[in-house]
């Protein structure tokens, strides 16, 4: 978030354990203009490979209401700004506020994208599905490898405490 941009984020990008980064490309334009720093923390720490960029998007817009054109548009703009300032592009796709559709697939697939998050943040209901990973297939042929779940956050407790139970409900 655009909160976050400063001494917070340049700390946890110089720490030694990984970090993924949900960014669009606006917010990364405005870490470019206002924290500078913070954006050559960034390139550091991708350079070292515990960093990893997650979007696409340039703007998180209402894509599911736009134009297929539109929502193209965007996602080049964003891919472009990636590669201006961190000669990149993301290889996993994901945006914080809702947006997905059934063109998603065909979108990312055909942009170059290994994999996708199929789960929002903020707004948005979604079905669960059964598995976390999943193969999602869109309107066309085009299919990407997504996650469906919001992952563990590792930094808790519960998260290892309630693994045994998860385990042997994979199991029966």
């Amino acid at each position: 978030a655009e909160t976050t941009l400063g001494p917070s984020l340049r700390k946890e990008l110089a720490g030694e354990l990984p970090v993924n980064l949900l960014l669009t490309g606006a917010l990364l334009d405005r870490m470019a203009d206002q924290e500078p720093t913070t954006l050559a923390a960034l390139r550091h720490a991708l350079d070292r490979r515990i960093g990893c960029v997650v979007g696409g998007d340039y703007e998180e817009r209402e894509s599911t209401l736009l134009p297929l054109e539109t929502v193209h548009a965007d996602l080049r703009r964003g891919l472009s700004t990636y590669q201006k300032h961190l000669q990149l592009q993301p290889r996993v796709y994901g945006r914080r506020r809702q947006g997905l559709s059934p063109l998603v697939p065909q979108l990312m697939s055909r942009s170059g994208f290994e994999g996708v998050l199929g789960f929002t943040l903020d707004d948005g209901v979604f079905p669960s599905p059964d598995q976390c990973k999943t193969r999602w297939e869109g309107l066309s042929i085009d299919a990407i490898d997504a996650l469906g779940r919001v992952p563990l956050d590792a930094a808790k407790a519960e998260s290892f405490l309630d693994l045994p139970r998860k385990i042997g409900e994979s199991m029966d």
